[in-house]
């Protein structure tokens, strides 16, 4: 029997799994479930009972920006995926002249079919590396040569993560300069979510200007509503002037934030 811990995070009223390698699913996105027909009718992924299932209460935060403490620690490749694929749909159904991948692999893959060069992945705001680990493991399975890159302002980094990821970078975001071109960049609540919008936008700049062609960046980030304003991402438009496909989703939950999900492209 699989073991499985659920960590519900009061703040989102979201569901998040952690579960064994061999059976790992993303839940979101289901608010006021019962947990035993969660698992057993609405997914089927185990037979319910408590010895094999564990709810642990994430941490509730004070701050406004951000889920400082949480289930933000264990997030892994199906969560950045989930994201990514929401983004792909919502961008495809907008412009069917757009790109159409599956998920992050397919894109992945395809890219090294076209260039053969190395994958080159940087994350902004890794936590525990979960997500660089996952990556590279279903990479090198495809064996699909692959480098990741963590940028931590600490390093919390899990042990067991650490052999799967090639470059640390344990410093303030904003300082870092990058000198080498990337495939896929992600900030899952990373540094650009921590950040101030003039220092935000200037994070986005120097991460998507650091994409290969046809590179990749996925952005996720709150504001605090008193401060969302569409002007301050105005900037978006400035760079589709110069190669870069840009789709941006808000939602303003029941909350005092906006959340925000970013998808860059860069296309030449």
């Amino acid at each position: 029997m699989t073991n499985i811990t659920i960590f519900l995070d009061l703040r989102r009223s979201d569901i998040m799994r952690k579960a064994s390698p061999a059976s790992k699913l993303t839940v979101s996105k289901l608010v006021n479930r019962n947990i035993k027909n969660l698992l057993t009718n609405d997914l089927n992924l185990v037979k319910f009972n408590s010895k094999n299932c564990h709810i642990v209460e994430a941490e509730k935060t004070s701050t406004n920006y951000g889920h400082e403490i949480g289930w933000q620690n264990y997030r892994t490749y199906f969560d950045y995926n989930n994201e990514f694929k929401y983004m792909i749909d919502r961008r495809f159904f907008e412009d069917k002249n757009q790109k159409y991948y599956t998920g992050l692999i397919d894109m992945l893959v395809g890219k090294y079919k076209q260039t053969q060069k190395t994958i080159e992945i940087l994350d902004d705001g890794t936590g525990q590396g979960n997500f660089l680990a996952d990556i590279k493991q279903i990479l090198t399975k495809k064996k699909i040569p692959v480098n990741t890159t963590a940028i931590s302002l600490s390093d919390k980094i899990n042990a067991k993560n650490r052999k799967y990821i090639d470059r640390f970078i344990f410093k303030d975001a904003k300082d870092i300069v990058l000198t080498k071109k990337y495939d896929l960049i992600t900030s899952y609540y990373g540094a650009i979510n921590y950040s101030i919008p003039a220092i935000r936008n200037e994070l986005i700049k120097k991460y998507v200007f650091s994409l290969n062609k046809n590179g990749i960046g996925l952005f996720l980030f709150t504001e605090h509503k008193r401060d969302a304003d569409t002007k301050n991402l105005n900037f978006l438009k400035l760079l589709e002037k110069v190669g870069f496909s840009t789709t941006i989703y808000k939602h303003e939950p029941n909350t005092s934030t906006a959340n925000y999900i970013l998808l860059i492209e860069r296309l030449r």
